[in-house]
């Protein structure tokens, strides 16, 4: 039976960046994916993922396009699903990005394949559809970031029906979609890591108040910035 060793504060932090990664993008794309409902840094095992050295919960979650369509289904209520596959997947990929932007390196120490099942349940679909645009084009888009523990196993589970090429080509867009979103958001991204650090557990409320006032402080240093530009 392998053991885990206790988390210090320095891992502890290193959690909290990667589950905030995942709140803030799951905020961001709330109007279609749904409400993000709470993020905890607090390990637990959870039925069908198993150990998490934290999570963040979601008021629904898709049923993955690799299951078993439900027969009373509609291809239309299918299609919905599917289509938003894209976003979970970058929900999916967000914690370990924002891990790495704040080690400034490749994090893979303290993960888990829990993000990358999601992703290889439904990279297929996105390869089969064009990609989703940018919810934001303000910020500076890293695609050098790695994403190395996660995506390695996501490809490893992939079909081997799907043509590879495509696949990367689209999880690289999705890599630089969701780098963008979170550096463009990083002051967002850092009030929910700060916040979770402390109080171990946030609720769907507190997280969605962090970022709402976080943005609102982006926003007016963005207006400062261009307002003194031509100073």
């Amino acid at each position: 039976m392998t053991t885990r060793s206790p988390r210090d504060e320095a891992a502890d932090l290193e959690v909290a960046y990667h589950e905030a990664g995942h709140a803030f993008v799951g905020f961001t794309f709330r109007h279609l994916t749904g409400e993000v409902t709470g993020c905890t840094i607090e390990p637990a095992t959870l039925d069908g993922i198993g150990f998490c050295e934290g999570h963040v919960t979601f008021a629904a979650t898709p049923p993955l396009s690799t299951r078993e369509r439900p027969a009373n289904w509609t291809d239309e209520q299918w299609q919905a699903v599917t289509a938003l596959d894209e976003f979970w997947v970058q929900i999916s990929l967000a914690g370990i990005m924002s891990q790495a932007i704040f080690l400034s390196k490749s994090a893979t120490s303290r993960t888990t394949t829990a993000d990358g099942l999601p992703v290889a349940d439904r990279l297929n679909s996105c390869a089969n559809v064009p990609a989703a645009e940018p919810v934001s084009l303000k910020g500076e888009g890293n695609d050098s970031q790695q994403l190395p523990s996660d995506i390695r196993h996501a490809r490893t589970l992939l079909s081997s029906s799907t043509v590879e090429s495509e696949i990367d080509v689209r999880l690289q867009q999705i890599n630089t979609n969701v780098a963008v979103v979170l550096l463009d958001g990083w002051l967002a991204v850092e009030a929910v890591a700060e916040a979770v650090f402390e109080k171990k557990t946030l609720s769907g409320q507190e997280i969605g108040s962090i970022i709402k006032l976080a943005m609102a402080q982006i926003a007016a240093e963005k207006r400062f910035a261009a307002a003194t530009a031509a100073w």
